[in-house]
């Protein structure tokens, strides 16, 4: 699978370096103008929402269930990818 990494690390970065809108626009012209990815990632301990890949390093935050928002942050090790899955 580690060419398998390679590709989906390179394809990341391309996603997570287009423009970051929040709130993302759903309606009218800003909607229809919206070119941007939200990336979500889970594993064992939790669902995260990626920021920005740095080397082999995927910065994300956390959910925090308690504030209901994505906003502790988080470094997962790219390397220790065991499984991929598109929804």
């Amino acid at each position: 699978m580690k060419s398998l990494n390679k590709l989906f690390i390179a394809k990341l970065k391309t996603a997570l370096n287009k423009d970051k809108m929040n709130p993302i626009p759903r309606s009218g012209p800003e909607g229809e103008a919206v070119d941007c990815y939200s990336v979500y990632v889970t594993d064992n301990n939790g669902s995260y929402l990626a920021d920005y890949v740095d080397g082999n390093t995927l910065h994300v935050n956390k959910w925090n269930e308690e504030t209901q928002a994505h906003d502790k942050s988080v470094e997962l090790n790219l390397e220790n990818l065991t499984a991929l899955k598109t929804l």
